[in-house]
């Protein structure tokens, strides 16, 4: 077996022994970046819900700031 044949069938086998390691690392790149994804909507909802909080504080604060209508 002359050099270049050897290195090919090193190369070869290489490739066949990361072939699934490049496959399963398509999969994780792919799933990084639907997480990603999920988490930027997660963000979005959770800014809206705070703000929605600070609103409604800002009201009842209002609210109990106003001694007119407490009365008893």
């Amino acid at each position: 077996m002359t050099d270049s044949e050897l290195l090919q069938t090193i190369s070869d086998l290489l490739d066949q022994k990361l072939q699934p390691i490049k496959d399963e690392l398509g999969i994780v790149q792919r799933d990084v970046k639907h997480l990603k994804k999920e988490a930027i909507k997660m963000q979005a909802i959770d800014e809206a819900i705070l703000d929605e909080v600070e609103r409604v504080h800002e009201i009842l604060d209002k609210h109990k700031a106003d001694k007119t209508v407490h009365t008893a």
